[in-house]
């Protein structure tokens, strides 16, 4: 399974997330014109751990995922972040960074997590 379907998956059928966004959960990015909050994912980078002669076996490759939380405040943004989290954590992939940025062209806010997902 892909590290984008593994994560897809543990956001769809959290609770928590669902309670928030419903399923607003997009890869590469949020289409324009949909209700917020919502939550998008990207594959920022791929680290290959190849065994001794050269192979790459299921389970050791690192997919560092950034997982994009956007609301209009930043209280919704950290809740929907806050339940991605947990979510994250309950599917066994670790979460490695956060941060918050805003926008003041649209006037939105996102957390950001870094999440690990090995494939």
């Amino acid at each position: 399974m892909s590290a984008e379907t593994s994560l897809y998956a543990a956001l769809t059928a959290a609770a928590g997330v669902v309670a928030l966004i419903g399923d607003r959960v997009y890869p590469d990015k949020i289409p324009a014109q949909v209700a917020l909050p919502a939550v998008t994912y990207l594959r920022s980078d791929t680290e290959y751990t190849p065994t001794l002669h050269g192979t790459i076996l299921p389970g050791s490759t690192r997919a560092v995922m950034d997982v994009a939380c956007v609301a209009a405040t930043r209280g919704s943004a950290e809740a929907v972040a806050d339940a991605v989290l947990l979510a994250c954590l309950g599917a066994t992939h670790m979460v490695t960074g956060r941060s918050m940025q805003h926008d003041p062209e649209t006037d939105l806010y996102a957390v950001t997590l870094v999440v690990d997902v090995w494939e």
